[in-house]
């Protein structure tokens, strides 16, 4: 189950650029990029904290 929870923490960081660069539009490459970049560490962040709050409660 740990595992599981990793791969997909892991699996929505890696998603989320291409998420912001669809949304965005192709011509606005760089900019999605930079900002999916920058928010990235936060969303490490909040990723390990509710991975650690859900192995404590598993």
């Amino acid at each position: 189950m740990k595992l599981l929870t990793h791969i997909a923490s892991w699996a929505v960081v890696c998603i989320l650029p291409a998420l912001i660069f669809i949304s965005e539009g192709n011509h606005r490459f760089e900019e999605a990029l930079y900002r999916s970049l920058i928010s990235l560490p936060f969303l490490m962040f909040l990723f390990y904290i509710s991975y650690e709050w859900l192995i404590d409660k598993l």
